[in-house]
């Protein structure tokens, strides 16, 4: 049997097993697009597989991976990007192995050469609390359809999925509470789901007035337009929506943030660097790891110590200048 019919077969199980989510299926089936392009002009069969062709294949994604659609030009993927293709190599070899079709994986012990990860991250990006507000005023000004979302990104942290995932029943006026319990994500397949990227995700926090105002607002907008479309009005639960009903894209609310912090100046505020936001704001504000941990719903306390050692690093360094730009100094004669 040829490695790439085993692959592929391999791959289409993944989808009908029920051992991972659709949205994970569709993000194996976007990376193995690389494997299987790769080895459908390297025909090898499975039982003649060495170590050496996955080195070749990681080593020839690492230099002309990607391709610009344009321009035909070839360039190279991150390494992070190739180690998930290793990923799904070294799982469907394994089943092989289970499955006695293979005495051993070849694919196993080889490596993706290149930096680490870590070597790799950039200086985040993130708002102090007098940037917040100015970001704010820019976004209510010029992007008001955006507001919303900006303020639950910068004062919640909210994931976009769990912006999307937000419901009417999510917000209890009369307790002025608002819940996390479900999510809306998108791989290539738009997928609802009654629960939270993890357990400590689904959180239930206090409605902060500022937004309690905005989504009453709202909800009295969402009745009048219920009334104006009539029969045409989509019936949807979803707070996040057009005004006939229709709930926002996952891609429409990534693509107008990218276009609102191009022209705010900021280009690399993405909706997702709002939760990191939000995070530094916290930390301004004097909150502990652990208040934060909850506050972001962060599944590991790791995940918020490596934030706010970020962050604390920052405040250093901008103290630092501080202290020495208030001393001064003494030219010796």
């Amino acid at each position: 049997m040829p490695f790439l019919d085993y692959y592929k077969s391999w791959l289409e199980k993944k989808k009908t097993d029920g051992s991972i989510e659709m949205s994970t299926w569709e993000g194996y089936k976007l990376h193995s697009t690389h494997i299987i392009d790769y080895f459908s002009n390297h025909k090898i069969k499975l039982c003649e597989l060495k170590p050496k062709h996955f080195q070749e294949y990681y080593d020839y994604q690492l230099q002309y991976g990607k391709k610009n659609q344009k321009t035909g030009e070839r360039s190279a993927l991150a390494p992070r990007t190739v180690r998930s293709h290793k990923n799904l190599i070294v799982n469907a070899l394994n089943q092989a192995v289970i499955e006695g079709i293979l005495a051993s994986n070849p694919a196993q012990h080889v490596t993706v050469r290149g930096k680490r990860n870590k070597e790799y991250q950039k200086k985040e990006a993130f708002l102090t609390i007098a940037e917040a507000n100015d970001y704010l005023a820019f976004i209510s000004k010029n992007y008001p359809r955006l507001l919303l979302t900006s303020y639950l990104g910068i004062y919640y942290g909210f994931r976009r999925s769990e912006m999307l995932g937000l419901t009417w029943d999510s917000v209890d006026f009369d307790s002025h509470k608002i819940s996390i319990s479900r999510t809306v994500v998108k791989i290539i397949t738009t997928v609802e789901k009654e629960r939270t990227k993890t357990r400590s995700s689904a959180r239930t926090l206090d409605l902060l007035p500022n937004v309690e105002k905005m989504l009453q607002q709202l909800q009295q907008e969402q009745t009048e337009n219920r009334k104006f479309f009539g029969n045409t009005y989509q019936g949807t639960p979803y707070i996040l929506c057009w005004e006939d009903g229709k709930p926002y894209a996952p891609d429409y609310l990534s693509r107008a943030f990218m276009k609102a912090a191009k022209a705010y100046g900021r280009p690399e505020l993405t909706l997702h660097k709002l939760r990191h936001s939000c995070a530094s704001i916290l930390f301004e504000m004097g909150w502990t790891p652990k208040e934060i941990q909850h506050w972001l719903g962060h599944a590991d306390y790791y995940t918020t110590m490596n934030i706010y050692t970020h962050l604390s690093n920052e405040a250093i360094s901008y103290r630092s200048a501080a202290l020495n730009d208030s001393l001064t100094l003494i030219e010796q004669e």
